[in-house]
């Protein structure tokens, strides 16, 4: 229990880090704690889930309603911290690997609370981590899904075509475009770089799964960019990937 504790705070102190550094000692300590807060979580699981009492009178007796627990609170474990979902698009394939765990580790602490019952002293607080524990577990699982390369592309494809449309049928003179370019003309503000950034991040995320921008927007960023100073220009590239 400690070790996973310890593991889950580590990844919600040192994780943030992880999008912009470039130590590899850094990077190899959350590497490590992003999959060792998993295998810790479900050591613990199992352990809890195989404990019996060998001997009723010994001194040593466990404390059943603890156990169960313990179980709930590793629920919320294996959910993982808020700072860090996945630590690689890659990690979006072990879906069905955390899809799996929340079917069957669910059961298993069931399992245990039940055998507690009615004398359970904490089955309040027990329920109450439990179902914390389970949305936080499918909290996880959820955006895995969403996030395969699949769907990504299905999501990135129906954006697209909603901003497209959007562009087509504004009225005349209210284009998004002619306010992008005329923001160059005027005084620059974090604002009207932002608009820009979330203008051409509509564009350009296609990008991200293969699908190339037409030559209309392409021309039109290039025009657009051109008008801007090296500074910024980074800044409103800084924004697309923080929108990214």
């Amino acid at each position: 229990m400690i070790l996973s504790l310890l593991m889950q705070l580590l990844l919600a102190i040192v994780s943030p880090l992880w999008k912009r550094t470039s130590n590899r000692l850094l990077i190899l300590l959350i590497w490590s704690a992003y999959f060792l807060s998993d295998w810790a979580a479900i050591f613990a699981f199992g352990l809890i889930s195989n404990a019996r009492l060998k001997n009723p009178t010994s001194p040593l007796q466990v404390d059943q309603d603890l156990l169960a627990f313990w179980n709930a609170f590793l629920l919320i474990h294996l959910g993982g911290p808020d700072s860090i979902t996945a630590y690689a698009l890659a990690d979006n394939t072990l879906l069905m690997r955390h899809f799996v765990g929340l079917v069957v580790q669910i059961p298993a602490f069931l399992k245990i609370f039940v055998k507690t019952l009615p004398d359970n002293k904490l089955r309040v607080p027990t329920i109450l981590i439990a179902i914390t524990g389970t949305i936080k577990y499918g909290e996880r699982t959820r955006p895995l899904y969403l996030a395969s390369v699949e769907n990504l592309k299905k999501s990135v494809v129906k954006s697209l075509r909603l901003h497209l449309k959007s562009n087509i049928t504004r009225p005349q003179g209210a284009s998004t475009q002619s306010n992008i370019g005329a923001s160059n003309n005027g005084q620059d503000t974090p604002g009207k770089r932002l608009e820009m950034a979330s203008h051409y991040f509509q564009i350009f995320k296609g990008l991200v799964v293969d699908m190339m921008p037409e030559h209309s927007q392409l021309l039109g960023s290039r025009n657009s960019f051109l008008n801007n100073d090296a500074r910024e220009t980074f800044e409103i590239l800084k924004m697309e990937l923080k929108l990214l």
